[in-house]
This record gives structure tokens, sequence and C-alpha cells, in this order.
């Protein structure tokens, strides 16, 4: 998966930001 350690991506922000 997709974290913020890497460039926020569309998962990463829809998972961790609403």
């Amino acid at each position: 998966e997709y974290t913020s350690t890497d460039t926020p991506d569309f998962v990463e922000v829809a998972t961790e930001s609403p």
C-alpha cells in the first residue's frame, strides 16, 4: 500500500485524510 513516507497519492490521502 501507499504510505505518508512516499508521495501522497490518492490512496494515501483517501486512507489517512478524509
